[in-house]
Order: structure tokens, then sequence, then C-alpha cells
């Protein structure tokens, strides 16, 4: 197996590096090439559209070029060239991103609230707590740690681990409020097991034991008891590199990493999308309904949510229209964020009310 990897890799090498130069090539062919014989006698409609034609051409040779400079990096130096990913310890691979979330500046403490932004997530979350309760619609509130948080031991050297971050900011005040709340900070590290990692590796999602664990620490909120992980049977399973590995264009070349599938959860076959997904489970636990509304991370809780509830309601707070609410009429709303979105919440009462 891995000398045939080994194989392949090589063979890319050389792929590769050949269609490098040949793209190199027909790039200065491009910039020294005399485009007024194909212009002459045209319209001005015409010229725009080679003109149009030839920039379109040569942006997608630049993004090209870009991935062949990134793999080429990876293949011959093993080190990664991106300014979005890093690698730190053991293949561990983390999310550089300023403008998505800004976890490593979370991380480093560098990324902190004001009393004003503080404010503003009491009174959006008080907001929502109230009108659903008028509506006898159980709120709970989940904030999910960013990869960071739970394997500081991998995250690179450079970045310091600050005593108090933003999300601690925003954990103190949602403490402060009579609601359904959990960060899951402290759960996720007591259950960290090195059998059963709680994140993948590459890419910036929990895998499925972190997910069931977090479905488990939800309702565990409005004392709702799911099994034990030492109760279940966990099926070990190779999955392709992540989404980090593919930001850093070194997908293809990394082996297989586990993910873990609990034998006893329903399987959800549906595609995921960021619409609305509706999810039935005749033989739950429990006939009531549920709405998920959340970011990426809120996929990791359905199986345990399907395995207690017949009906699960899930989507990408993005696409969430305020009459969705009154349509499904649910028992409980779920309101996930990950650590590096948690600010967010100012906008929840928006999101859910519409106000």
């Amino acid at each position: 197996m891995e000398t045939s990897r080994n194989r392949i890799r090589l063979l890319t090498i050389i792929i590769s590096s050949g269609l490098l130069v040949f793209s190199l090539f027909s790039w200065y062919i491009f910039l020294h090439t005399d485009f007024i014989s194909e212009i002459s006698g045209k319209n001005i409609s015409e010229i725009s559209k080679i003109i149009e034609d030839e920039f379109s051409d040569h942006i997608y040779k630049k993004s090209s070029l870009a991935k062949k400079d990134a793999l080429m990096t990876y293949l011959l130096t093993g080190e990664i060239s991106s300014s979005q990913v890093k690698e730190g310890d053991d293949g561990w691979l983390f999310y550089l991103s300023e403008s998505d979330g800004n976890p490593l500046g979370i991380y480093e403490g560098s990324f902190r609230l004001s009393d004003d932004e503080l404010e503003a997530i009491r009174t959006s979350v008080s907001q929502t707590a109230d009108y659903l309760e008028e509506k006898n619609i159980e709120l709970g509130l989940l904030v999910i740690p960013d990869k960071e948080t739970i394997y500081s031991e991998y995250v690179p050297k450079k970045y310091q681990k600050a005593d108090a971050t933003s999300t601690e900011q925003i954990d103190e005040v949602l403490k402060s409020l009579d609601i359904n709340y959990a960060y899951l900070k402290e759960m996720l590290l007591a259950n960290k097991n090195a059998d059963y990692p709680l994140y993948y590796k590459t890419d910036t999602h929990w895998n499925k034991i972190g997910g069931y664990l977090g479905a488990k620490a939800a309702l565990e909120m409005f004392d709702i008891k799911l099994p034990e992980l030492s109760e279940l049977t966990i099926d070990k399973v190779e999955r392709d590199a992540g989404d980090l590995a593919n930001m850093a264009n070194i997908g293809q070349f990394l082996d297989y990493e586990l993910d873990y599938f609990i034998k006893e959860m329903p399987v959800i076959s549906q595609q995921i999308s960021d619409d609305l997904v509706e999810l039935h489970n005749p033989s739950a636990h429990s006939s009531k309904t549920v709405l998920i509304v959340g970011d990426s991370f809120r996929k990791g809780l359905l199986a345990g949510m399907l395995y207690e509830f017949e009906n699960v309601h899930v989507i990408h707070r993005d696409y969430y229209e305020t009459e969705m609410l009154d349509d499904i009429n649910p028992d409980y709303l779920f309101a996930i964020y990950v650590e590096r979105y948690a600010p967010k919440m100012n906008g929840l009462a928006e999101t859910i009310i519409g106000n």
C-alpha cells in the first residue's frame, strides 16, 4: 500500500513538473505574442470579447500556477505553502484565516470583544429566549470549541495560547442568563482519548465521535440521556483528507485518516445542504420535533439527535427564514455556534425573530 503510494507520488511529481514547465512556457508566449493581427478588422464588441477571454484565461492560469506552486513546494520540501493553512505537530492542520472568524486570533487572545459587543450578544440571546418561551419552544444554545482549543498541543509553537479569550468573555455573559446553554470546552477536553480523536487532523471540523458527545451534552441540558460511548460499538473507516488539506492543495498526497461510526446511531443517507433538510426516524425514543440552526458544525449533532427524536430539521443559519419556525413548530430549537463564530450571536434575534 505504502510502496504504491510512493510510486504514485513520484509519478505525480514528474507529471506536475512537466505541467509546470509547460504552463510557464505557455504564459511566456502569451506575454510576447502580438495580438494586433487578431483584433484587426474587428468591431468594438468583438475586440471586447477577445480581451475578456484573454483576461479570464490569464486569471485561470495565475490560479493554476499558484496551485502548482503549492503542490510542488509540498512534494519537494514537505512544507505547506498556504496563507490559509498552517501545519502543526504530528500532521495536524490548522486554519489561519483572519477574515473567517480568526480562530488563531481567538486562540492567542488578540481578538477581544468590547463591552458594547458583549451587551449586544446578551440582548440578542435574551430576546430570542423570551420569544421562543412565548411559543412554548425550548431554546438550547451550544458553543463548540475550535480545534485549536481542544488540541492545543499540536498547534505550532509560534502561536501562544492565551489565558483568556473572547469565547470566555461570551461564556461569562451567557452563564449569567436564565437559559439552557453549554460551552463544550471542558466536556470535550475531559473526553480526549488516544483511541478516538474528537476532531479531524486535516479538517476544521469535529468528527462523529465529537459530534455525538456534543449531541449528548446538548440533550443533557433538558435531562435527556444518550448512551455513554463505552456502551456503544464504534467502527473505524478510512476517509480522504479534509477541507484544510484541500485548501492547501495537498489533499491527494496525504495518507488516509480514520473516521469513526457509531453502529447504534441512525445512518443519515441524505445530503445535508445549507438549505432546510428534514430527517425522520420512526424508531426514535421521542416523537418530539427538533429544529437545529447553526453553522457547519451542526451536522455532527444529527446522528445523536435523530437517535432520540423522531423529527429533526436542520438548516444553516444564513439560509434560515423566520416563517420556518411556525411551519415546523418545533419542541426544541438548538442554536449552534462554533467558537470562531460565537460573536455572531449578536444577530441571533434577527435570525430567529426577524427584528
